[in-house]
């Protein structure tokens, strides 16, 4: 294969993307970094700044009651229905409003059965998929004529970072529209 210098430079940039995701997941497996509520943030740690209970009730809705249980809740919330909601559904929702979420991040918290002491599945996808944004960003701003510092200044914007080990709906957001 013959490389010429943009595409050498391309992939020295997205290795140091890559390279720095992975050196940050282990400094902060063994150091992990505080929040501004003093929870500690890493991939061996449940996300501290998410809504991680209201995501897991609404996985816990979605998969365990189901798609048809959760018509009937958005019926009697938002339409007047006169369904009587069972006790074990009202233990898991607001007793006076139904807040719905997309199911895409309930049913990660599901599949990965992302809770205290099983974080690393949902971790290494949060990884790679942090990972992967960076390197699809990397290219379209290169390809788009980006000069090489901002492009190495793009690879080491924090931001993507935290929410790489805060495994929260954000990082899974800005993947899908990105």
């Amino acid at each position: 294969m013959n490389f010429n210098s943009s595409t050498k430079i391309f992939m020295a940039v997205a290795a140091t993307a890559v390279l720095f995701r992975i050196i940050f997941v282990l400094v902060t497996s063994f150091q992990p970094i505080t929040n501004e509520n003093n929870y500690p943030a890493s991939i061996h740690h449940i996300s501290p700044s998410s809504d991680y209970g209201h995501y897991k009730a609404q996985s816990v809705l979605y998969f365990q009651f189901g798609f048809m249980e959760v018509i009937r809740l958005i019926s009697k919330y938002h339409y007047g229905s006169d369904y009587e909601v069972p006790r074990e559904v009202k233990d898991i929702i607001a007793p006076d409003h139904l807040e719905m979420s997309p199911p895409i991040y309930p049913a990660l918290i599901w599949i990965l059965d992302y809770r205290p002491g099983h974080t690393l599945p949902m971790a290494f996808l949060y990884i790679a998929l942090s990972m992967g944004i960076a390197v699809a960003w990397l290219k379209w701003l290169q390809n788009n004529g980006m000069p090489i510092l901002w492009l190495l200044a793009f690879a080491l914007l924090p931001h993507p970072y935290w929410f790489m080990i805060n495994c929260g709906s954000d990082l899974l957001f800005y993947g899908i529209f990105t």
